[in-house]
């Protein structure tokens, strides 16, 4: 991204993904709801944390034309662009430009923050499912536990799917999912 006067930003009719390229480089995420750019303070280290053990483990299992990934932008829409925590994607290596589309993406992770509990928990499972992801897993961190959910897409059409719970699970428990590949881990080994 590179930095642009703020008079020449498009911010009056609305943002489109597109917009996202005038932003600057500062260390903020930006992501964008429905044409308004919404910017989200960096992590804590727990957070991070968690976010890198998740996707350490993921990496590890995944299989060949799947791979795992964290903190890269997917286009749900036009003026939409969400950054989940850790992600799963078609694909076998790193892309030279990390965005992707929902089409590419079969899980989206967040872990929950103080600062985010409402977009995590409401905004964005609806976002996700919308754009057609077929799982999304949600950690909280207060206490430690996931919350692991898959699309329904049998009462309506194309991006009207609701994500429906197939599992909650807390620290101490193993968690186990086949989609979208075979996992099992106890939620208490995202922390030390």
């Amino acid at each position: 991204m590179s930095a642009q006067p703020i008079e020449r930003l498009p911010y009056a009719q609305g943002w489109t993904v597109a917009d996202l390229d005038w932003l600057p480089e500062d260390g903020h995420r930006y992501e964008l709801i429905d044409g308004v750019v919404h910017v989200r303070p960096s992590p804590s280290d727990k957070h991070q944390e968690v976010t890198g053990v998740l996707w350490a483990l993921l990496r590890a299992v995944a299989p060949a034309g799947l791979r795992a990934t964290h903190g890269v932008g997917v286009a749900i829409a036009a003026d939409g662009f969400l950054i989940p925590d850790v992600l799963v994607v078609r694909g076998d290596r790193p892309r030279e430009r990390g965005d992707f589309a929902a089409d590419d993406v079969l899980l989206a992770v967040e872990v929950v923050s103080p600062s985010t509990r409402s977009i995590d928990r409401w905004y964005k499972p609806h976002l996700y499912a919308s754009a057609g992801i077929p799982f999304y897993w949600r950690i909280e961190l207060d206490p430690l536990h996931q919350v692991a959910y898959r699309l329904d897409t049998s009462a309506g059409e194309a991006g009207e799917g609701e994500y429906v719970q197939i599992a909650r699970v807390d620290a101490g428990n193993p968690f186990r999912a086949d989609e979208p590949f075979p996992v099992e881990f106890d939620p208490a080994q995202l922390l030390p």
